[in-house]
């Protein structure tokens, strides 16, 4: 929403991303036979405000980190480190006077909840209005899948953009061009109801696990690309099931993306995973997956009907941190 004249604050929802991750990494979504990324938005909200300031001066800060930049002018802000998606947003939209982002992330560091791009496409709509700008849809994708990609210096992916941009419950393809959502018609809560999110209390790097699996499946490695393929199936199956309503079906199709994802690249689970995913089991988790790169972070169990809180509580028991959540039924840039 706008605030007041060249200044606007805008919300954007995290995600789980329930299957078919990794396989929207860029060109991997393009050379993967029917890649798809099934995603839901979650009420962990990253938040932006933007303001054009008169006094040419260009000041930066994420409160949730208390880390606060000024600068100058433009060429003061080519030299900032401490805050890259900040000065890449202030770089893009600032012009030749001053601009003010200020950001506020709503999950843990290195998560794998999609902090970072979600922050991207809150603080990039909130420039966007607050500076009289437009893009179509289409254009905003490119943009901050371009200018995260620029920070962390190897590809990147788009399930987590689109899912914050759209919010629901969303499955991702991927034709020449971007991405392409189509929404899935379920009952959101009922999802919800099956899931417990749980924090292992380590971050991890996805930068560095994605990209080794982008560079071994772009070298032609035989296992990596059968690994993508099964993970491709499964997200597809897990639509379908989720279409349908199945949420007992459901789980078949994420435990075979966990199963083909724990082979993709050494460290992708850990033992605390392991333990966490056992005692889950024992309380009526019938499947369970990291959320994103993995290797900490995030996990998601997902629950036989009715187990939701025995789960939680065996979680808790084997040293997860249950984050509470609901499903965001609409993103940052829903009208």
């Amino acid at each position: 929403m706008t605030d007041t004249p060249g200044s606007a604050t805008v919300s954007a929802p995290a995600r789980i991303d329930l299957a078919g991750g990794t396989v929207d990494i860029w060109p991997i979504c393009l050379i993967q036979p029917g890649a798809l990324t099934v995603n839901l938005a979650i009420d962990r909200y990253a938040k932006a405000t933007v303001r054009v300031r008169t006094d040419g001066k260009i000041v930066l800060a994420a409160e949730d980190r208390k880390t606060r930049t000024v600068h100058a002018d433009r060429n003061s802000l080519a030299t900032e480190s401490d805050l890259p998606l900040h000065r890449e947003v202030a770089q893009a939209f600032g012009g030749d006077g001053g601009i003010e982002v200020r950001t506020r992330s709503g999950v843990p560091s290195g998560s794998g909840l999609g902090g970072s791009s979600t922050l991207f496409v809150a603080a990039t709509k909130a420039a966007l209005l607050a500076t009289g700008g437009a893009l179509t849809d289409r254009e905003f994708l490119r943009l901050v899948v371009d200018m995260e990609a620029r920070i962390i210096g190897v590809p990147t992916g788009s399930q987590d953009y689109v899912s914050a941009m759209y919010g629901g419950l969303s499955a991702v393809r991927f034709p020449a061009g971007g991405a392409a959502r189509t929404g899935i018609d379920v009952d959101l809560a009922a999802v919800a109801s099956r899931i417990v999110l749980v924090w292992t209390g380590l971050p991890h790097d996805s930068a560095t696990n994605n990209w080794a699996i982008t560079k071994a499946y772009l070298d032609g490695d035989a296992a990596v690309r059968d690994h993508m393929t099964a993970i491709s199936a499964a997200a597809r199956d897990l639509e379908w099931a989720l279409a349908r309503g199945d949420l007992d079906g459901a789980a078949a199709s994420i435990d075979d993306d966990w199963q083909a994802r724990k082979l993709l690249a050494p460290g992708v689970t850990t033992p605390k995973i392991e333990r966490i995913g056992r005692a889950a089991r024992k309380a009526g988790a019938i499947a369970m997956k990291v959320c994103g790169a993995g290797g900490g972070g995030c996990v998601f169990l997902w629950c036989a009907d009715g187990r939701r809180a025995a789960v939680a509580k065996a979680a808790t028991a084997a040293g997860g941190e249950v984050l509470r959540f609901r499903p965001a039924e609409r993103g940052a840039l829903t009208a």
